[in-house]
């Protein structure tokens, strides 16, 4: 079991220096079309929206209505925000720096 456990450890170690490895954003677009389901997809985009939205200090009721979300869904993204590892966070900070017009 150990061995395993190993195995898949290696696995998604291998998996995150393929994300690192990609270098554009149409190398990007392939790579998840051919690992994610088309659903898969959805669900990942759909809770960084959920995140967007909380960042901006939108409520629940707000969110529910206009992405269809569920209680559960946001309050699980809340809590990565507050008590993740901040991988999120990050990159909502360097999206809006990007898009800042300074």
């Amino acid at each position: 079991m150990q061995e395993k456990d190993e195995r898949e450890k290696h696995m998604v170690q291998w998996l995150y220096a393929a994300v690192q490895s990609l270098q554009t954003k149409e190398e990007c677009t392939a790579f998840f079309e051919d690992i994610c389901t088309e659903n898969e997809i959805k669900a990942m985009a759909h809770r960084y929206a959920i995140a967007y939205w909380l960042r901006r200090g939108k409520t629940y009721q707000y969110i529910e209505r206009e992405m269809g979300a569920s209680p559960a869904q946001i309050a699980r993204v809340k809590r990565c925000l507050q008590d993740g590892k901040q991988g999120i966070a990050r990159t909502l900070d360097r999206i809006d720096a990007q898009m800042d017009p300074q």
